[in-house]
C-alpha cells in the first residue's frame, strides 16, 4: 500500500513539473491548482482549486469538494473522540471527588469540572478564571477544589461570574477566610490567607493540641464551605499572635502552582 501511494506521489510530481514547463493557459493553470490541492491539501488551496477548476469542468471541482468535505469530516471525527475522552476522564475524576469529599450521588450539590484560563501576574496567589459561569449553573460563593497527586484539596470559592468565566478567589488571597477545624483533635479555627502563597490557622487556644503534619479540613460552618473538604496540613509549631489566641502556619493541600483543572461545587 505504501509503495503504490509512493508510485502515484511521484507521477503526480512528475505530471506538475510537466505542466510548469508549458504555457500557462487557463486550462494549465487551473490543472496546475488542482494537482497542488492534491498533492498539499488545505482550506486555502482549495478555496483556489475550487474556483479554477470550473474552467475544467464540474467533475473536478466535485472532487476538490468532496476531498475537502472528507478532511473536515475526519477533523470533527477526531475533535469528538478527544472529547470523549476528556469526558470520561472528567466523569471518572467527578465521582471519585464525590466520594472523597463524602457525597453521595443522590445528594443535591454537584461538581462541574472546569478549567483553568487566565491569571492575574499581579495576584498569582489571589484569584484564577475559571471557562465555567452562569450558562453553567455557576454563582458566587460556590466551593473550588483540585486534584494534585491523588490528592484533593480546597482551593477558594467563586466570587464573580459571567455567562462563560467565573473569577475565583483563592484561599491564600489576604482577604480570604475559610471555617476549619483540626482533624485529629476536632478543634475549630479559622484558615486566612497571607502573601505569597502563605496559610495560617488562626484562633487556637492556648491549650491546643496541634502537631505538625495534623490535617486541616473545612468544618462546615456557614454557608458557603461544606464540611470535610482538605485544606492543608499544619507546617509549623504555635505561636501566639496579637491577641490571647494563637497562631500556626499551615500549608496548603493544592499548591498554587498545580492549579489547572478544577471543580466547582454547587449549592
Amino acid at each position: 500500500m505504501r509503495s503504490k501511494g509512493f508510485i502515484t506521489y511521484l507521477l503526480l510530481s512528475a505530471l506538475s513539473l510537466l505542466l510548469i514547463t508549458l504555457d500557462l493557459t487557463d486550462r494549465v493553470s487551473a490543472l496546475k491548482d488542482f494537482l497542488h490541492y492534491i498533492l498539499f491539501p488545505s482550506p486555502q488551496i482549495a478555496i483556489k482549486a475550487v474556483s479554477e477548476t470550473k474552467k475544467l469542468g464540474g467533475n473536478l471541482t466535485d472532487i476538490v469538494r468532496v476531498f475537502e468535505k472528507n478532511r473536515e469530516l475526519r477533523q470533527r471525527i477526531e475533535q469528538l473522540k478527544y472529547f470523549e475522552a476528556q469526558y470520561k476522564f472528567l466523569q471518572k475524576e467527578n465521582d471519585i471527588l464525590r466520594s472523597l469529599v463524602g457525597f453521595s450521588k443522590t445528594t443535591e450539590r454537584k461538581m462541574i469540572p472546569a478549567l483553568v484560563i487566565s491569571r492575574d501576574p499581579s495576584r498569582w496567589f489571589s484569584t484564577v478564571i475559571i471557562d465555567r459561569g452562569i450558562n453553567d449553573g455557576i454563582k458566587p460563593d460556590m466551593p473550588v477544589v483540585a486534584v494534585s497527586r491523588k490528592s484533593i484539596g480546597l482551593i477558594g470559592r467563586t466570587i464573580e461570574s459571567g455567562d462563560n468565566f467565573s473569577k475565583v478567589m483563592l484561599i491564600t488571597d489576604p482577604l480570604s477566610y475559610v471555617p476549619a477545624k483540626i482533624s485529629r483533635s476536632g478543634e475549630m479555627c479559622i484558615v486566612s490567607g497571607r502573601e505569597r502563597a502563605e496559610l495560617v490557622i488562626e484562633y487556637l487556644s492556648p491549650g491546643s493540641d496541634v502537631r505538625l503534619g495534623d490535617q486541616v479540613v473545612t468544618s462546615g460552618i456557614g454557608e458557603v464551605f461544606p464540611g470535610g473538604i482538605p485544606v492543608g496540613l499544619v507546617g509549623g509549631r504555635m505561636v501566639q499572635g496579637k491577641t490571647y489566641f494563637f497562631q500556626a502556619p499551615m500549608e496548603p493541600e493544592i499548591k498554587s502552582g498545580n492549579i489547572d483543572k478544577v471543580l466547582v461545587i454547587t449549592k
